[in-house]
C-alpha cells in the first residue's frame, strides 16, 4: 500500500475554492451583461409605422421595420442601410462593439 502525503481535503479544498470563485466571477458577468443588455433594449428609437415616425423602444423592433438612426446614434438592432442624407450616400460606423475594431467603415448606400 503506497502512503500518500496529501489526504482528500487538501486536494479538494483549493479545487473546491477555485471552482467556487469562478462561478461567482461568471455570475457577475453574466449579470452586468443582462444590465447592459436591458439599457440597450430599453432605448428609444424612431420606427416608421402606418406612414408616420413613431417612438419605441428598441426591444420593440420587428423585422421589416424601417429605424431612423441619428448621427453618433448606436445602432438598436442588425439594419441595412437604406438611404444617407450625405450627397455620396455613405455613413461612418465603428464596429469596436462586434470585432474591437476602432476604426471606422465607409458603408454605401446603393439605390
Amino acid at each position: 500500500m503506497i502512503d500518500t502525503p496529501t489526504s482528500p481535503i487538501t486536494s479538494g479544498l483549493p479545487l473546491f475554492f477555485v471552482i467556487t470563485v469562478t462561478a461567482i466571477k461568471q455570475g457577475y458577468e453574466d449579470w452586468l451583461r443582462h444590465k447592459a443588455d436591458n439599457e440597450v433594449n430599453g432605448a428609444p428609437v424612431f420606427v416608421v409605422r402606418s406612414g408616420s415616425l413613431v417612438q419605441t423602444r428598441s426591444k420593440n423592433i420587428r423585422v421589416g421595420d424601417i429605424v431612423r438612426v441619428a448621427k453618433d446614434e448606436t445602432f438598436p438592432a442588425d439594419l441595412v442601410l437604406l438611404s444617407s442624407d450625405r450627397a455620396e450616400g455613405t455613413c461612418h460606423i465603428t464596429t469596436a462593439s462586434l470585432d474591437g475594431e476602432t476604426n471606422l467603415k465607409v458603408c454605401v448606400f446603393c439605390a
